[in-house]
């Protein structure tokens, strides 16, 4: 065969003024409703401005919804355990255990492991049902303003770029992304994360007849009760430290808790395992393979990516030659994305503070009643209940927008309510709420009046 070339090249300018056309050309959306980030928080905000009948997009750079919880496998909801689980959250869990993808423990300070395939085609479906336009493998690169005032999204998708136009815009991109761009002031922290992985193979009779003998080992279980995670096995962790199968940062509190929660002291280095399913002989392992990277910087996340990935390869030797149960364990699988503590938080009309949440502050504004439960300071259960205040989800001096999730107003140290995925699917839900009633009432979400929030958020279930 012989190939023409003046014709292939022909053919190839084509296609590439064919591509270029398509992807200059810019298509307008309009919406009552965009949500920035399909995650924890968009998901369910969302679906709320949806079931009211908003026109709603939501705008997700991946390939599914739920973000930390599917993508980042951070496969369990604790946020102080099922009793303080409320709205579409707790629709949600109460659908994942009827269908046994969910461990049911209705108990205070339990966390609840889940499937996050499961859960995947679960907030999918549910979106889907609500009416909610996705837009899957999408990227946010602008916003549109007047003044000071929030109109819309540019984003960029695989048919080209779309202005998306709304009247409320929810940023619960994680990092603040929206807000940033849209002239909110922010704080920047970089305080790294973890690349979960999930386990297979691992026999949990062999575990937990380890775990009998060595009550002095373990924290917080009680081996009569389901084993949902564990923590603990020092002697086991040393025994991997001078074999060498563990890296010297591993298997310890990372150095920014340290300072948040002040002296540790007495806390040895220690093994964490999540998401637990002893019938399935599954686990979620990766807390002791924690990284540190600079999250402003896109050149650092493959160096970050392939450290996160030695490290869990470390922790799985470890595992498999020291820990009992994990002697057959093999990875199945590891997070599409890094699970970040921290990153971008945008500063509100308020900023909670770590004082506020310890001592449990109330709020005239309040929107959540929000729990956790673990003390990093003794690694062991202790239910915290703080009020989150509307005003924190208000980014300063930007309308029409507000934020949700990890990117809320707090203080450096106020880390809780950014990584609890209760407390972060919670706010997502007032966002969807607020933003319905601003816009039946006519006023911007600032605008809107406290109490008239508090009262719907109430007859969904949402405040308690």
């Amino acid at each position: 065969m012989v190939i023409n070339n003046e014709e292939l090249n022909r053919v190839r300018e084509e296609q590439q003024m064919t591509y270029t056309h398509a992807y200059n050309t810019e298509q307008e959306l309009s919406a009552d409703v965009i949500v920035a980030g399909g995650g924890t928080a968009g998901t369910i905000a969302a679906i709320a401005a949806a079931r009211a009948g908003m026109r709603t997009i939501v705008v997700e750079r991946q390939n599914c919804l739920g973000g930390t919880t599917t993508s980042g496998l951070i496969i369990q909801f604790g946020g102080g355990g099922y009793p303080y689980m409320t709205g579409i959250l707790k629709e949600i869990v109460d659908e994942l255990i009827c269908n046994n993808q969910a461990t049911f423990l209705e108990e205070d300070d339990v966390n609840i492991p889940f499937d996050p395939e499961a859960l995947k085609e679960l907030l999918l479906k549910k979106a889907l049902e609500s009416g909610v336009q996705v837009l899957f493998y999408t990227q946010i690169s602008d916003v549109l303003m007047d003044g000071s005032t929030i109109e819309g999204l540019v984003v960029n998708t695989k048919s080209g770029r779309y202005e998306l136009r709304a009247h409320v815009v929810i940023d619960a991109t994680g990092d603040g992304d929206v807000a940033h761009m849209a002239g909110a002031p922010c704080l920047t922290l970089n305080n790294g994360g973890i690349l979960g992985a999930r386990v297979a193979g691992i026999d949990y009779e062999a575990l937990l007849a380890y775990m009998r003998e060595h009550p002095d080992q373990i924290c917080e279980n009680d081996l009569d009760k389901p084993l949902i995670r564990f923590i603990g096995f020092f002697d086991l962790v040393e025994e991997g430290f001078r074999k060498g199968y563990l890296e010297p940062d591993m298997m310890k509190i990372p150095e920014f808790l340290l300072s948040i929660e002040g002296t540790t002291e007495g806390v040895r280095r220690y093994l964490r395992v999540d998401g637990a399913f002893p019938e399935k002989g599954t686990a979620m392992i990766g807390y002791g393979a924690a990284i540190r990277w600079d999250i402003n910087d896109p050149f650092s996340y493959a160096q970050a990516e392939s450290d996160a990935r030695r490290k869990n390869r470390a922790l799985l030797k470890f595992l498999r030659k020291c820990v009992p149960g994990f002697k057959d364990a093999y990875i199945v699988h590891t997070a599409s994305n890094l699970a970040i503590w921290a990153s971008r938080r945008v500063t509100g009309d308020y900023t909670l503070t770590s004082e506020d949440i310890h001592t449990n502050r109330h709020f005239e504004d309040v929107v959540v009643k929000a729990h956790a439960n673990l003390d990093h300071r003794t690694l062991h259960i202790k239910v915290m209940e703080f009020d989150i205040p509307f005003r924190a989800m208000l980014p300063a001096g930007v309308e029409n927008l507000m934020v949700a999730g990890r990117n809320i107003s707090t203080s450096p140290e106020a880390r809780i309510p950014g990584i609890n995925i209760p407390i972060c699917m919670q706010m997502g839900e007032v966002a969807g709420i607020a933003a319905t009633l601003a816009l039946n009432s006519g006023c911007t979400v600032r605008q809107l009046k406290v109490d008239t929030l508090q009262e719907a958020l109430r007859e969904a279930g949402v405040l308690r």
